[in-house]
This record gives structure tokens, sequence and C-alpha cells, in this order.
């Protein structure tokens, strides 16, 4: 190991989380030590297009977590939403925070060995709307995250159900997400940090809407993304990018197909 970095080995070997096991295009693996804190910040851009309906989004969502204790992890996830969405020749622009996501983690099982370690913790989560960018509906989650780290590269693995509720009317299908993501350590030390390259997979499957208690198989389907991801980790701090490009979009009618989603952030460790 590099001697600026001899604290990656005891890391691992003392089960306190590196910032390496992080999924760029989700938050369910941050990791996080007993005691610490840590604030990401991205910045995304969607594009989607269909028929004669576009949408353009930028969004920012900040993410803050806590270890509450070496096993329990806290987090909170606020992102500021600016959408302009053209249909029929009249476009609408909207500005302002989307839905409020809280959720927690507990680690219920870890195999630490010299130079690796193993985690598995379920999560469960509430998706609190704040104004109408949102699903306007309160919508509960459980899931599992899966880790597995060595000083070389990093495997992680999440699986989430959320139920999607009643608001304004409007009852989205519950939806399942299934998001995988290996990374690789490409140069052992760069300046202050190490450089990971890495692959992601996302699968998003979204059950039919229900409006005004009717059925609408127009809305729903699923999506599945596979996004290569570059971090560069230092000891303190997070560079990330990812790029999501769409494999399979099996959606409704009145569902929009994704042309592109590209992330850029970082993240700071106190």
């Amino acid at each position: 190991m590099p001697n600026l970095f001899p604290s990656l080995g005891i890391c691992l070997a003392v089960s306190v989380a590196s910032p390496a096991l992080a999924q760029v295009t989700t938050n369910n693996a941050l990791p996080i030590g007993d005691g610490q804190a840590l604030i990401r910040v991205q910045a995304i851009y969607l594009r989607a297009a269909e028929g004669d309906r576009f949408l353009e989004e930028v969004s920012f969502p900040v993410v803050f977590g806590y270890g509450a204790t070496r096993n329990l992890a806290l987090f909170a996830v606020a992102p500021l939403v600016n959408r302009q969405f053209t249909a029929a020749g009249s476009t609408d622009q909207d500005f302002g925070v989307s839905d409020l996501e809280i959720f927690a983690r507990y680690t219920v099982f870890q195999s630490n060995r010299p130079g690796q370690t193993l985690r598995i913790a379920p999560l469960v989560g509430l998706e609190i709307p704040l104004s109408d960018l949102g699903s306007r509906s309160v919508d509960p989650s459980v899931g599992l995250v899966v880790t597995r780290q060595t000083l070389k590269d990093s495997l992680s693995a999440s699986l989430t159900y959320q139920v999607n509720t009643e608001g304004a009317g409007v009852e989205l299908g519950d939806e399942v997400n299934f998001d995988l993501s290996y990374k690789y350590r490409v140069f052992p030390q760069l300046a202050a940090g190490f450089l990971f390259v890495g692959l992601e997979s996302n699968v998003i499957s979204q059950g039919p809407a229900r409006v005004t208690g009717e059925p609408d198989l127009d809305v729903g389907g699923t999506r599945w993304f596979l996004s290569p991801s570059l971090q560069y980790i230092a000891r303190k701090f997070v560079l990330e990018g990812a790029v999501q490009i769409p494999v399979v979009q099996n959606v409704g009618s009145e569902a929009l197909a994704t042309d592109i989603r590209l992330i850029l952030g970082g993240q700071v460790n106190f």
C-alpha cells in the first residue's frame, strides 16, 4: 500500500467504511462509520422525449448521512429540481424542492479478513412530498444492501421495493429497483488519492398507475440502464461522475423514453 494511505487497509480490516464502496447512481450503499457524517451533492441532467413531448430536467440532490452507531446509518436526501416540459407546442417550467427521502440502514452481518470485507444491511425508508414536483404521496420502502470490498476492487448490490400510495387522486404503481455496481482501482496512488473506474447497472420496474381509482396501464413499465462511472477517492472527499445509458425501456405510452442521464458530483466526509 502507498505510505500516504495506510488507513485504507486498516479501514478494511476493522470494518470502518471506505468511500470507495459508494455507488454513483444510488445512495443505498453509501459507507459511513460510527460517529461520522457526510454530505454528498450531485448535479444530474436528464433528457427524455416521446413524439411531440420533450422533458429536460436538472436536479441537485443533497444527501446528508450520519453514522449513529457502528451498524446503524441514517440518511436524508433533498433534491432541488428545475424541470422544463414541452407538449403540443406548449412549454411548462417548474423549479423547487422535490420529495424528501429519509432512510435508515442497519448492518446485520459483516465478515472482515485482511484486505477485504463483506457486509449485509437491510434498510427502511420513507418518501415525503414537499411540493407538486414530486409524487404528492407518502411512500414507504424496504430494501437490502450487500457490499464486498478488497484493496483493489469493490462490488455492491441493492434491492428496494417502494409502495407508492395515492396522492392528489393519482396512485403510481409500486416500484422495484435493483442496482449493481463494480469498481476497480486503476491507479494505486494518484496525487493524494485513488482513481476507480466502474460499471453500474440500474433496473427500475414500476407497476401500472391508478387515477381516481381506475387502472391506467399507460403509466409504468421497466427500464434498464448501464452506467460507466469514474471516482476519485481521497481521504476526506470524493469526486465522481457517471453516464446512464438506456438499454431497455419497456414503458407505457404516457411514459417518456429517457435519452440520457448525466451525473456529476462530490462528497465530503467529517
